[in-house]
């Protein structure tokens, strides 16, 4: 696999064994707190809100970083109801 990939086989085994980087544990944290607060609040809260509420817990992040790690999750915040005239 390493020859046809043209990869050496000492590279592929510490690309193997290496630890995830701080930008990966970051990422993966704040994964997790955007999943916290969107259910917390019923799948209301899109990106702003969810930044706004990060943010107030002493979470740096940005509404786009936030939209950003939504849309890799698949996480969608729910329309609420049209106003229907009667």
């Amino acid at each position: 696999m390493c020859r046809c990939l043209e990869v050496s086989r000492s590279g592929y085994y510490r690309w193997r064994g290496r630890l995830p980087s701080a930008r990966t544990i970051r990422k993966i944290r704040t994964i997790e707190k955007i999943r916290e607060t969107f259910c917390e609040f019923k799948g209301r809260y899109g990106a702003p809100r969810i930044a706004c509420e990060l943010q107030e817990l002493g979470e740096p992040c940005s509404r786009n970083y936030v939209a950003k790690l939504m849309q890799q999750e698949h996480i969608k915040a729910r329309n609420g109801k049209g106003f229907r005239y009667s």
